[in-house]
């Protein structure tokens, strides 16, 4: 770009070429991203299929700012050959200075494949994990809807969208709930007062535990086998079963099933109903146990 034909007076200011150079090309890049945004917000928003909508507003977004970092890369150093000298010293600022942008890169880079759009996961320590379903992954944020679980201290936080930085991705575990099936493995304490009732007790919770989740087995089965083999050892998988111990205030019986992650808490409570209504009919007085 040839600043002193458009602005003839630019050659009698010090500095003058550079500070209209830079606000060219700042404008250029405030002018890319306005546009951007505005037909991302006023035009993709309409798509009525959500998962085409989501997709190709990523490949726009990446269109987009390839072809403006692309440009940018082909006109700054034909236009100004001895920037290069400098680009080199400013890159080594900016990595001083965006340490925490470029952990979120890397983070994007070496764990996106483990995060998948609606995969439930875990981020963070056993005292500050942050479990939710994966909305959006981003360069350098990935975006979580707060699911409800035990160690949520905060109710108020369910439904809710929390932004994780990616740097986070290095720094701390990482569990995905998905990455070897779509199901969860769920134990159901349940205590039997009277030992007498042993036989009749374990029938029922059997029968329950087979009439409720012996429909997800075969799934389950399918996608473990699926997903789990780029591992070397496969996770272990085993079908729906009802556990016994005796204890001193009677018989401890532990309920084993796989069910599907975001309908733990229904099938729990129908299980729940169905144990209660049929050990009141054949006069089995339970105490169940903490769950969960």
């Amino acid at each position: 770009m040839d600043f002193e034909k458009l602005f003839p007076f630019v050659d009698r200011i010090p500095g003058a070429e550079f500070g209209m150079a830079f606000l060219f090309y700042f404008g250029i890049i405030a002018f890319v991203i306005i546009v951007e945004r505005l037909i991302r917000l006023h035009v993709f928003i309409h798509i009525p299929y959500r998962a085409l909508r989501y997709a190709l507003t990523k490949v726009f977004m990446a269109i987009v700012y390839l072809a403006l970092l692309f440009w940018l890369a082909q006109e700054i150093p034909s236009q100004y050959p001895n920037i290069l000298a400098s680009l080199a010293f400013v890159s080594a600022a900016l990595i001083v200075c965006l340490q925490d942008v470029i952990k979120g890169f890397v983070g994007w880079l070496t764990q996106s494949q483990y995060l998948g759009l609606g995969q439930r996961v875990t981020i963070g320590t056993s005292n500050e994990p942050m479990t939710g379903d994966v909305v959006d992954v981003g360069i350098l944020y990935t975006s979580l809807l707060i699911a409800r679980t035990p160690e949520l201290k905060n109710v108020s936080q369910v439904g809710k969208i929390v932004r994780i930085p990616n740097s986070a991705l290095l720094a701390y575990p990482l569990i995905n709930y998905n990455s070897t099936s779509d199901f969860l493995r769920v134990e159901i304490p349940i205590n039997v007062r009277d030992a007498r009732q042993y036989d009749t007790a374990k029938s029922i919770f059997e029968r329950v535990v087979e009439e409720f989740t012996n429909l997800y087995f075969e799934a389950a089965r399918k996608q473990i086998e699926r997903r789990a083999r780029r591992f070397f050892y496969p996770p272990e998988f085993n079908a729906s079963a009802v556990f016994s111990e005796i204890q001193t205030d009677g018989v401890h019986f532990t309920l084993c099933f796989l069910v599907p992650i975001r309908r733990k808490r229904v099938i729990i409570t129908e299980i729940t109903q169905a144990i209660v209504e049929r050990c009141k009919e054949a006069k089995i007085e339970i105490v169940f146990g903490e769950g969960e």
